[in-house]
């Protein structure tokens, strides 16, 4: 009775050659199925166009050489230097996109989402200068947004919602012109400071907008912040009361406009205050008295 029990305890644990070959072809199918596999999704490259130089134009790469309707399209420059690339399926852009200008310079990042471009998006120009930051909902503009011009200096920067500016905007000329502006759903709305330049000189305005119109009282400074005229507005025409003043401060002159027109007396003063001459204006016209 001991020497059966002892036999049966070792057979249950030693392994027989059949047992351990067993083992080995199981490795070795598991292996050569994996190998299948892998080779059933290698990548495959189709050349589509070339250039007259033999340089590939447009190449599309297939992640599963069994599935023709995802794939990554390439274009480049007849110099060789890649210009494009994305992943399409079923013809429809979709992921990530990059574009490179011809030397070499990265000029867009973007993604797709239902054939739409969204999320963040950023621009270069063509020699690697920062172009533009944006954010986009499914094609459609909303929030932050800043762009600069070819010179690296800001250009503008502001927010959109749905697509309409809204809020304060920023924005500078190359010539150092700038603007801080109110927006309501995309039309000027609110108070207004402008820092203009041109050949006569540096000219500060500050007034404000109602429904993209000019309204109530305007001012213009020179380049030394001293006031030296005031306007007043109705729904973009100039209307009432307007005045011209000397660096010390006194009234140049005096006017009335309705629709944009001298209408009434012109007042002219000296520069110390003393009243010089005045001109009757009808509709825009002066009329000559006796």
């Amino acid at each position: 009775m001991r020497l059966y029990i002892r036999r049966v305890h070792r057979s249950r644990n030693r392994y027989t050659p059949y047992q351990t070959m067993n083992c080995k072809s199981i490795r070795l199918f598991i292996s050569l199925g994996l190998l299948f596999f892998v080779a059933c999704q290698q990548e495959c490259k189709s050349i589509v166009s070339t250039y007259d130089n033999k340089e590939a134009h447009v190449i599309l790469l297939y992640p599963n050489c069994n599935d023709t309707s995802y794939y990554q399209l390439q274009k480049f420059y007849n110099n060789g230097q890649i210009a494009y690339e994305g992943f399409y399926k079923n013809g429809e852009k979709v992921g990530h996109f990059k574009s490179w200008s011809e030397s070499g310079h990265q000029t867009a990042d973007w993604t797709m989402l239902d054939g739409k471009e969204h999320g963040r998006i950023n621009c270069w120009y063509d020699d690697g200068t920062k172009k533009r930051e944006s954010t986009l909902n499914r094609g459609v503009r909303n929030g932050y947004i800043r762009e600069w011009h070819s010179n690296g200096k800001p250009a503008s920067e502001g927010t959109y919602k749905n697509g309409r500016q809204v809020g304060m905007w920023k924005t500078w000329d190359q010539n150092g012109t700038w603007r801080v502006r109110q927006y309501r759903n995309d039309t000027l709305w609110g108070s207004t400071i402008e820092h203009l330049i041109d050949s006569t000189g540096i000219t500060l305005v500050a007034g404000q907008y109602e429904a993209g119109l000019e309204e109530e009282i305007w001012k213009w400074f020179d380049k030394d912040s001293i006031l030296y005229e005031t306007c007043t507005y109705n729904k973009g025409k100039l209307k009432g009361e307007n005045i011209e003043y000397y660096k010390n401060g006194h009234i140049k002159s005096k006017a009335n406009l309705s629709d944009g027109r001298y209408n009434g007396f012109i007042y002219y003063f000296d520069s110390t205050g003393h009243p010089t001459k005045k001109l009757l204006y009808e509709r825009g016209n002066m009329v000559v008295t006796k």
